[in-house]
């Protein structure tokens, strides 16, 4: 089957190193199928020149194995893994926590924002694109409190409320991987990077994505404990209910509840 790509004027090109001028995007209005190669063909106007075309596969959809079901998140000693099923025709895996919290004005409970900030985890490159395995990746109770405090900040007058956390995966075909790689900052003396492209006849990277996610995922009682009087969050002000009081941290690893 051949389809024609509709341009789409409503959205606008997300920020980074490419130019604006003369962007144009375009929309499939037919569902995508997993199960098939896609073709490109560009035809430029009065059929000058050889046409440009490119090939992809279509990442086929994938799942998020680990933390299993709803079960809670915890920073243990040994860390929180997170693991997702290999996706066929993937090769680069990027990953991030979105953290949420609501912040309070302590002397004006009323006047209240709800915020978040990501954890990038490290990405990953998968041995296969079959589609058979797991790919895993592990946080450690360090590097993720730590992360809280050098990015949700010491801030005076502010009480702070834990309200869940997004688990959120992106899968890249072998070809974006490959863009990918070819494309990071060169390291020692020469510093010229290979031009890579996909595209017959042009200059440019066709070819796709998957995504899996996990949503409103809670953390363990060990976990909050942690955040609220860990010795690299208590002066953060994040707190808990407690019967009929509500806890904070005093000094590291004690509550004053009130």
């Amino acid at each position: 089957n051949a389809y024609q790509l509709t341009e789409d004027a409503t959205k606008s090109l997300d920020s980074g190193f490419f130019t604006t001028q003369g962007f144009r995007l375009y929309r499939l209005d037919q569902k995508v199928n997993t199960a098939s190669r896609y073709r490109l063909r560009i035809y430029k106007q009065n059929n000058d020149g050889d046409q440009v075309s490119a090939v992809t596969p279509i990442v086929e959809n994938f799942d998020i194995s680990k933390p299993i079901g709803q079960q809670r998140i915890s920073f243990g000693p040994r860390g929180q893994d997170f693991d997702w099923d290999a996706a066929k025709y993937a090769r680069i895996y990027q990953s991030y926590l979105r953290f949420y919290y609501v912040e309070i004005n302590a002397f004006n409970p009323g006047d209240s924002v709800r915020k978040y900030v990501d954890y990038n985890l490290s990405n990953k490159i998968g041995t296969t694109i079959d589609g058979n395995g797991s790919i895993s990746n592990n946080v450690t109770y360090d590097q993720f409190y730590r992360f809280l405090y050098n990015n949700v900040g010491v801030k005076e007058n502010v009480k702070r409320f834990f309200r869940g956390m997004d688990i959120y995966v992106v899968a890249g075909a072998d070809d974006l991987a490959t863009y990918i790689s070819v494309s990071q900052p060169a390291e020692g003396i020469v510093q010229d990077k290979p031009l890579y492209t996909n595209v017959t006849n042009g200059i440019g990277i066709f070819s796709s994505i998957g995504n899996a996610e996990k949503l409103a995922m809670r953390l363990s009682s060990p976990s909050i404990d942690s955040l609220i009087k860990g010795i690299y969050t208590c002066d953060l002000m994040f707190g808990k209910a407690s019967q009929a009081d509500t806890c904070f941290c005093l000094v590291p690893g004690q509550f004053i509840c009130n």
